[in-house]
Parts: structure tokens; sequence; C-alpha cells
């Protein structure tokens, strides 16, 4: 098929769209993406796939999205710039004026076929997932790029009027707190690591002062950035509950999927699985009870309410196992 001058050529000036097509895609599979950024990502893809399609008049990004299917705003394909390896390639390629005059029609109607699907695949609310940046360490502790309160994502369906103004100043005094000092630059490197932080930081009084915002900031970073999560743990469940497993309740098969999903997100092996003293207290004849189907092991009372905290905290680590013996890795 290479052989072919008009197919090398396609093939050439698809290379490049494809690379950064799957660059971008690769970031909102990842476990733990930032939002906002993500979302900038995929703009600048979109801007870079309509500098061959669009006039550069039209270029900015919030009139791609008015005019990139107007026919005055498009590019003549006879003018269309491909890039440096396609004009190499065309130099050593014989092909005639026919057959490229066909192949810049083809590639530029693909290109405008993706940019269109790609557009109509943007969330309907884009800039609210556009300003979730402002919630990573990097903006929101520095004086001269951190937004206004305000303009804030989601304020309005995540917050009570109640509680607005709390939050306000809870996000006004967080640059004035030491994070970097206190906690080290690792604790600001990422929005996922920085919240939970904030969530847990305690003035003098033992209060956690920041309790409020940081709820509101987690609460928006759940958010999925894309479906590959999902699918994600679709998967770990049909290799979960199987043919041979098909009467596993569905409270057991959450349980489970939980613990999967949280070892593989922390990139941890079963083999290495701490659990605590409590957590072995649980496992007495009273998880086999059956009369009450909405029987939650994690709250059920354990046979030995005599335990002092000591031992609830006590930590056992099952190493021995992955130490002794060649034990493949159950957690997928």
């Amino acid at each position: 098929m290479l052989q072919n001058p008009s197919n090398y050529l396609y093939f050439v000036i698809l290379k490049p769209i494809l690379y950064e097509m799957n660059n971008t895609n690769l970031n909102f599979q990842k476990d733990f993406v930032e939002i906002g950024q993500a979302f900038d990502d995929l703009q600048n893809l979109i801007t870079f796939l309509a500098q061959k399609v669009v006039k550069e008049e039209f270029l900015i990004f919030e009139l791609v999205l008015k005019h990139f299917d107007n026919e005055l705003s498009n590019v003549n394909p006879k003018k269309t710039i491909f890039g440096i390896d396609f004009q190499l390639a065309l130099v050593e390629t014989k092909i005639d004026e026919n057959a490229l005059l066909d192949l810049q029609l083809r590639m530029s109607r693909y290109k405008s076929r993706l940019l269109t699907d790609l557009i109509q695949r943007l969330p309907d609310r884009l800039k609210y997932f556009k300003t979730i940046k402002a919630l990573s360490p990097q903006i929101c502790l520095s004086q001269c790029a951190r937004y206004k309160f305000e303009h804030l994502p989601f304020l309005d369906a995540f917050i009570e009027k109640t509680k607005l103004g709390i939050i306000e100043n809870q996000y006004n005094s967080l640059i004035d707190v030491r994070w970097k000092d206190i906690y080290g630059e690792e604790a600001i490197a990422s929005s996922y690591k920085f919240w939970p932080i904030v969530l847990h930081h305690k003035n003098a009084g033992g209060t956690q002062i920041f309790n409020d915002l940081a709820n509101y900031v987690i609460l928006i970073l759940s958010f999925p950035s894309s479906n590959a999560v999902v699918e994600r743990v679709f998967s770990i469940m049909n290799a979960t509950k199987t043919k041979l497993r098909n009467k596993m309740g569905i409270q057991m098969l959450n349980s489970i999927l939980l613990i999967k999903s949280k070892m593989f997100a922390e990139k941890k092996c079963c083999t290495r699985f701490k659990c605590t003293k409590k957590m072995i207290n649980k496992f007495n004849n009273s998880m086999y009870n059956l009369q009450n189907e909405n029987y939650d092991l994690m709250t059920a009372s354990s046979s030995n309410n005599n335990n002092n905290s000591d031992d609830d905290d006590l930590s056992f680590a099952i190493e021995i196992v992955g130490d002794e013996f060649d034990v493949p890795c159950l957690t997928l």
C-alpha cells in the first residue's frame, strides 16, 4: 500500500497528527490527571488541527469553535501547509498534480472531520472545566496568578450560599500558610497530593481551619476526566465476577473493586497488603450473617471489643508471603 505515492504521502501527513492525538489521549487516561491542564492540552490540540483547516484570522480558540464549519473561514486545500516531513517526502516522491490535488482534498476533509468530532465532544460547560486549573497549588498559592474567589468553578453547584463567606475567607487565608516549608516541596507537586494535606491541616488549637474549602475542591477533583477510569473499573469487575463466581453479592463485589482500584491507583501489589489488628478482629463468624442483607463488614461489631486503641492501630505487614514464595499479584 505504501508503494502508492499518494498513500505514502497521506501517512506522512497523518503521522504528526496522530502523535499529538495520542499524547492528549494518554493524558486523559491517567489516574490522577490535572483536569484543568488536560483541557488546556485538548484546547491546544484543537488549535493545532485548526491551523491546517482554518484561516489565520480565525485561529483564536473561541473563534475556531464558532466558525470551524464555515466555508468562508476555511483555508484553500491547495494552500494548506502540511509540514516539513511532507515537503521532503514530496521532493522524493513522483506524483502528478492531479494526484497531489486529490491528496490535499482528502487530507483537508479528514482534518475537518476530526476537528468537528473533537469540538462536538467538548463538555457543554467548558469554561468551568477550564477554570479547574485555578485549584492547582501552583496557581492558588501564587500571589499573582491566583483567581479571585468568585471566579472559582462550580461555586453555585457545590457550595451553600450560607457557607460562601466562610469558604472565601479560607481561600484567602490559604496563601498565609507556608505549605512548602511545613510539608515539603512534594506536597505542592499536584492537586491530588496538596488538597488532602490542606483538609487535615490544623492550627495551634488543633482545628482543621480549611475543612470546608478542601472538601469543596476534593469533590471537584473527583470528577472523572474521561470514561477511561470507568471502563477500567468494568474491566476489573469482569475479571472479578466470573462465571465460576456468579453468585458473588453486590456488597462483596463492591468491596473487592474498591480494594483493587485503590491498589491499582497507588501501584501497590496485593502481596504487600497491610491490614490492621482491627481488620483481623472483624474476620469472625458474624461475617457470614446472611439474615441481614445490609450487613456492613466495616461497621460490624468486633468479636473482641476489649482490645485497647493501641492494638487497633497496630499494623501487620503480610510481606512474608511475597518474600518466601513466588506469589503472583492478584490485584487485577
